[in-house]
C-alpha cells in the first residue's frame, strides 16, 4: 500500500476524529482543545504520542486529503476506532458519542454481547461491541485506507513475530520497550494487581532496566492491595507505590455521566472506580499509565495458533513465562 502523498509533512496533534463517508466524498471533523472543527485541506494528524525516531508509542496517524484518507494505528492497537453506518453515510471515529449525534443512527444494545460483558467483566473480543451495527477496529499495526466510498482495512500481525523466531518472551519485551520509549519515566506509573498479567509485565519491565512507580486499587485489605504492595517492594524497592481504596459505590450523577462519555458507553461499578482512581493518579502529577495486561492481550488477540502449539494450558503458559524470564512464581 502506497503512503499518503503528504506523509512527510509535520503532524498536528488532536484529541479525536470523526470521518464521514458519503457519496464519494470525505468529511472530517477533529477535536482540539475540547472543541470540534472541520478539516478541508490536506494535513497530517496525530492522536496520542509517537517516538520521533521509531514507530514506538500509543497513537493513531491520519493522512488526510479531500479525496483520500489513510489511518494508521500503533503496533499494539492501543486506541479504539469505531465503524458504523446510517442510511446515508459510513462513519469512522474515535469518539462514538459525538459521531452518533451527527448521524441518524439508532443505538440498540446487542443483548447477547451485553450479557457476555457483564458476566465476565471484560471487553468484547474481535470487532464486536455492546451495540448492534457498531464495530470496533483495534488491531495491532492496523491500516485503514479510505477512497471515495471504499474502505479497506489491513492488519499486520506478522510484525510481532518477525525476526524473533516465534519467541514469545522477546515479543513481550519488545512490546513493553516500545510502550516506554519517549516517556518521562518520572511521570509514568505501572499498574499492579494480584494477578499474573501485571506481575509478568512488572518483571519484564525490570529486566529491561526500568524502575517505575506503581499503583493499584481495591477494597480495604483485598488480595490485590496486599499482593501488589509486596510485589512493588520486591521488584521496584526504590520506587513509590500508591493505593486507591474503594469505600462505596454511591457515585454522584456527574461522575456517572463523565464515565459514560469517556467509555463510549457504560461499564461495571469497578470500571467507574477505576476512572476515579486514574483521576487521583493524575492529580499526583503522573502523565502516563502503563497497564500490565500485555500477556492478556497477546493470549487473546495475537497469533492463537502459535500460542496453542507452544503453550498447551494456561498453567503451562505461566510456568514457561516465568521460566523464560528467569524468575520463580512462588517468590511473588
Amino acid at each position: 500500500m502506497k503512503p499518503a502523498a503528504n506523509e512527510c509533512a509535520s503532524f498536528m496533534s488532536i484529541q479525536d476524529f470523526s470521518l464521514r463517508i458519503r457519496q464519494n466524498s470525505l468529511y472530517l471533523e477533529v477535536k482540539r482543545e475540547d472543541s470540534w472543527s472541520d478539516i478541508n485541506q490536506p494535513c497530517n494528524l496525530l492522536i496520542g504520542y509517537k517516538s520521533s525516531s521509531s514507530t514506538s508509542g500509543e497513537y493513531i496517524e491520519l493522512f488526510f486529503s479531500p479525496d483520500r484518507c489513510e489511518i494508521r494505528s500503533d503496533n499494539n492497537g492501543c486506541i479504539p476506532i469505531y465503524r458504523f453506518r446510517d442510511n446515508e453515510s459510513e462513519y469512522l471515529t474515535t469518539n462514538l458519542q459525538y459521531s452518533v449525534k451527527l448521524s441518524n443512527k439508532n443505538i440498540c444494545l446487542n443483548e447477547k454481547l451485553t450479557k457476555k460483558y457483564f458476566s465476565i467483566g471484560y471487553n468484547c473480543l474481535d470487532d464486536e461491541t455492546h451495540y448492534d451495527g457498531i464495530a470496533l477496529l483495534q488491531e495491532p499495526g492496523q491500516k485503514i485506507l479510505v477512497k471515495k466510498n471504499n474502505v479497506k482495512i489491513y492488519s499486520d500481525y506478522n510484525y510481532v513475530f518477525s525476526n524473533k523466531n516465534n519467541n514469545i518472551v522477546e515479543v513481550l519485551l519488545d512490546s513493553i520497550s516500545s510502550k516506554l520509549k519517549g516517556l518521562d519515566h518520572k511521570k509514568t506509573l505501572l499498574l499492579l494487581s494480584g494477578g499474573n498479567d501485571s506481575l509478568i509485565c512488572a518483571l519484564a519491565t525490570k529486566l529491561l532496566g526500568h524502575n517505575l512507580d506503581t499503583a493499584t486499587f481495591g477494597s480495604a485489605n483485598s488480595h490485590d492491595l496486599r499482593v501488589a504492595r509486596k510485589r512493588s517492594k520486591l521488584i521496584f524497592p526504590e520506587s513509590n507505590h500508591h493505593e486507591y481504596i474503594i469505600t462505596d459505590n454511591n457515585f454522584q450523577q456527574e461522575i456517572l455521566d463523565n464515565h459514560t462519555i469517556s467509555q463510549n458507553g457504560f461499564g461495571t461499578l469497578s470500571n467507574i472506580n477505576y476512572t476515579q482512581f486514574l483521576k487521583k493518579i493524575r492529580n499526583l502529577g503522573y502523565k502516563n499509565i502503563i497497564f500490565g495486561d500485555y500477556f492478556e492481550v497477546m493470549r487473546k488477540r495475537l497469533d492463537r495458533r502459535m500460542l496453542e502449539e507452544s503453550y498447551l494450558t494456561p498453567e503451562a503458559v505461566l510456568n514457561k513465562f516465568f521460566k523464560d524470564l528467569g524468575f520463580h512464581k512462588n517468590h511473588f
